[in-house]
């Protein structure tokens, strides 16, 4: 019905820790331009209700249902006010209109109007009208409620509109200011709070449309668990702009929090132009190029997996892959690689001897940590190797 395609899904399944394959189901496509708005009868919302139940179909068309089978999660029933599932979005917005057509195709039991809490950081708004609302934020919330529901959502929504537009360039700083107010002083590797050359600077004097207030430090508390669908390359950011970013996210963790990243969607590479033609690193461009933050040891970084063509819900899954797909030069994939920055953190040192001992790609590696830059001088595969043996692995 759907013609649906897989895509990567980086999000947690509920409101506690899950295995990784959960949070990597694939994508569903989005549903706001395909069904009219009207009210079911009660013979049709029977038909809807056999339909969103259905999961013989799971390898074409993905459906909470399918998610749900395959992971063997039951129907949730309780809800705990003092707990709900964080996620987070940047430059990207939800329409609740488009919401409330997912759920009455394909979750009847979610009432319309369900909806996230929102912490607004720096001007971050949602929801948003459907013809501004994009396929990031619908997707996370289409998937993420009906395993949740009814525990609730929280949406740490960052950013004001200019920036998310034209921004700086970083990525989660105004976030970890927001929910823990001594980041925003916290010095670290030459750096004391945020970088103006790459975190979004306010009052945002670039538009009268932009936030006019100051930096968020402390506003808001951060969820038992938060899952994170954005991410860089690595050699996006400089390499002090990463540990002192990752010292505070090891900082949540001990307090409790469980911090899922994306692996990212282009394999061992990035997008293509990120920074090179075809994703990669060096002169000759074959240097493995891993992303950031799943290159932090205290994130779990969770990779995608899909169904086989034809398989059913009870088959193994494999590695997401679909190659050039639409003509398009980018082959979708799940992310991975071995961080040129951060060194094998020891609770996975045995996981990857393993790894290598039964799966040695035969490719040959360099061993170089904390590379500030990835231009002709760097040390990374100047010996012709193409991946960093001793980075941390990732996703976990």
């Amino acid at each position: 019905m759907l013609h649906a395609q897989y895509y990567e899904y980086r999000q947690t399944a509920g409101n506690h820790s899950t295995p990784g394959v959960i949070l990597a189901a694939p994508k569903t496509p989005q549903l706001n331009t395909k069904f009219r708005q009207r009210g079911f009868s009660s013979a049709q919302k029977a038909g809807a209700d056999r339909a969103a139940n259905d999961t013989s179909a799971c390898s074409d068309n993905v459906i909470p249902a399918c998610i749900k089978a395959l992971y063997r999660i039951p129907d949730n029933t309780l809800n705990h006010s003092s707990n709900s599932l964080g996620i987070y979005e940047t430059g990207d917005y939800y329409a609740q209109e488009d919401l409330n057509l997912f759920f009455a195709n394909y979750t009847s039991t979610i009432p319309n109007g369900t909806h996230p809490t929102l912490v607004s950081i720096d001007g971050g708004f949602a929801p948003a009208e459907p013809k501004f609302a994009d396929g990031e934020s619908d997707l996370d919330l289409q998937v993420a409620y009906p395993l949740i529901h009814p525990q609730g959502g929280t949406l740490y929504q960052t950013d004001d509109k200019i920036y998310t537009i034209s921004g700086a360039g970083g990525l989660f700083n105004n976030f970890l200011n927001a929910v823990d107010g001594s980041y925003c002083s916290y010095d670290a590797f030459g750096e004391k709070g945020n970088d103006d050359n790459f975190d979004d600077v306010y009052p945002d004097t670039r538009s009268p449309d932009g936030y006019q207030g100051k930096v968020q430090c402390g506003i808001s508390t951060l969820t038992n668990v938060i899952s994170i669908s954005y991410s860089k390359s690595e050699v996006d950011l400089p390499f002090y702009y990463q540990p002192r970013q990752c010292n505070e996210f090891m900082k949540l963790a001990l307090q409790g929090h469980t911090i899922l990243v994306a692996s990212g969607d282009a394999g061992v590479a990035s997008r293509p132009w990120d920074p090179f033609p075809d994703g990669c690193l060096a002169e000759n461009n074959t240097v493995f190029n891993p992303n950031f933050p799943g290159n932090f040891p205290y994130t779990t970084t969770v990779g995608g997996t899909m169904m086989s063509p034809g398989a059913s819900v009870s088959d193994p899954e494999v590695a997401a892959y679909l190659p050039h797909q639409d003509g398009t030069d980018h082959t979708y994939t799940s992310g991975g690689g071995f961080s040129d920055i951060f060194s094998i953190p020891s609770y996975q040192s045995a996981s990857i001897s393993d790894y290598f001992a039964k799966h040695d790609p035969g490719l040959k590696s360099f061993s170089s940590l904390h590379n500030a830059t990835h231009n002709d001088s760097s040390p990374i595969g100047a010996n012709g190797g193409i991946y960093n043996r001793i980075g941390r692995g990732m996703p976990e």
